[in-house]
């Protein structure tokens, strides 16, 4: 009898970890149920983002009465919309092409920017530089030089000159130098003539003044030259009444402002 040969059986180890694993799963399975931690999860991919920059020509978009500053200091610009502020370019009008002058009378300065002419008035730091001529200033406790009523004790804008910081050019009034930080042309000085509390401030000899009460305060004003008003024979610096002699002298104090003090010399008509 023939006997056929079947082929030997495994050993049992083999047979053994595949039950072993499932073993070793289940209890893992268990045991992160039973756990407060949740269960690791990897990381999503990141999401790329694409960054996107709005070109805007704000000089296109600018309207009269807005402002500007300018980010470059050379013969280019680069006109920014910002607040209007101190050191800021208030848009005017805007002419189309290259016009030789901007129409408004306060524009102080003129800029090309693609085909367009910006009329431009620069706003000057303490706004002091912007006045024009009848306007006035004072002076503070600290010294600066500011925007302020028309009363005695203040400062008239008598001149006006651009594109130099040449005080001297005032004359017998004082010059306010106002460099602008980066160009030149947009240099200006005004002329300051102090507000004297009467006429005789600006009296010059051989001037007659005439005696009025304002205000319960008694000055002298400009007048005609008739009998019963004054004649004026001479004025000085500083408190000099013998320099009078036989007239009659008055000696005009300026408590804020001493190399201001000033002595006339009157004689009755």
């Amino acid at each position: 009898m023939t006997r056929r040969l079947r082929p030997a059986r495994p050993s049992g180890s083999v047979l053994i970890w595949p039950v072993v694993g499932l073993v070793l799963m289940g209890l893992l399975a268990i045991r992160a149920a039973e756990s407060d931690e949740p269960a690791a999860v990897a990381p999503a991919a990141p999401t790329p983002t694409i960054s996107t920059t709005a070109v805007v020509d704000d000089v296109d978009r600018a309207q009269v009465g807005n402002c500007f500053r300018d980010l470059n200091s050379g013969d280019t610009h680069d006109f920014r919309l910002t607040d209007c502020g101190y050191d800021t370019y208030e848009l005017l009008a805007r002419l189309p092409g290259s016009a030789d002058t901007c129409p408004s009378d306060k524009a102080n300065w003129s800029a090309r920017s693609h085909d367009t002419t910006l009329c431009l008035r620069y706003r000057y730091p303490g706004g002091t530089g912007n006045l024009e001529v009848g306007e006035c200033a004072t002076r503070t406790p600290g010294g600066k030089t500011v925007p302020g009523d028309c009363r005695p004790g203040a400062f008239t804008v008598s001149g006006k000159h651009y594109k130099t910081a040449d005080a001297g050019k005032c004359g017998k009034d004082i010059g306010f130098a106002q460099p602008h930080p980066s160009r030149a042309e947009l240099d200006v000085v005004l002329c300051l003539r102090y507000r004297y509390i009467d006429d005789t401030g600006a009296a010059e000899v051989r001037n007659c003044l005439t005696k009025v009460r304002e205000n319960g305060v008694e000055l002298l004003r400009f007048g005609d030259c008739v009998k019963g008003n004054l004649y004026l024979t001479g004025r000085t610096k500083g408190n000099n009444k013998p320099y009078c002699a036989t007239d009659v002298a008055v000696f005009y104090d300026q408590p804020q402002f001493p190399e201001l003090d000033y002595t006339v010399c009157l004689r009755w008509i």
